[in-house]
């Protein structure tokens, strides 16, 4: 029992490693926002060499990047033994936040890819490019972000049962 009256219960190995990935997915997700943000380009909607930079694109890269890293910090919440000291409403705050975030992101893009592979909008909801180089990378991207989601929520259920009163 911590000094705040939280019960700790140990993690076993097979949860442990879910919470280790979601921090090395968060810190990948960062790590690809802050390459955008500098200028390079993860081709996720335009082909190679059309990729347009923008101030509000940096921006929204920048905002991603810090959410990411505020991710990591909150899943690490869940194994490392600091994680019992902070406030509890301090890792949920986030935690669900980020739960929410990538669902509704990971959901429109699995929708998105659905009614374009049965052709039902085959230029999805936002009628992005025909190239097969952007359709492609589109997919990596979404799921790539379920996979997150995935993550993230398995993450925080373990921290919600790791500190439960």
């Amino acid at each position: 029992m911590s000094s705040k009256g939280e019960i700790m219960i140990p993690l076993t190995r097979s949860k442990s490693w879910i919470v280790y990935a979601t921090s090395i997915w968060m810190i990948v997700f960062a790590a690809a926002h802050i390459y955008s943000a500098l200028g390079g380009y993860y081709a996720v909607s335009s082909d190679p060499g059309t990729n347009n930079n923008d101030s509000i694109e940096v921006a929204a890269d920048i905002i991603v990047t810090i959410m990411c890293l505020a991710g990591a910090f909150v899943s690490l919440a869940a194994v490392r033994s600091w994680g019992i000291l902070v406030p509890r409403w301090i890792v949920l705050i986030p935690a669900w936040t980020g739960c929410i975030l990538l669902v509704l992101r990971g959901g429109a893009g699995g929708i998105d890819q659905m009614m374009r592979v049965t052709g039902t909008l085959p230029h999805g909801f936002f009628g992005s490019s025909e190239s097969v180089y952007v359709i492609w990378a589109g997919r990596f991207f979404d799921a790539y972000v379920i996979i997150g989601a995935i993550l993230f929520v398995t993450t925080t259920r373990i921290y919600l049962r790791r500190t439960q009163r």
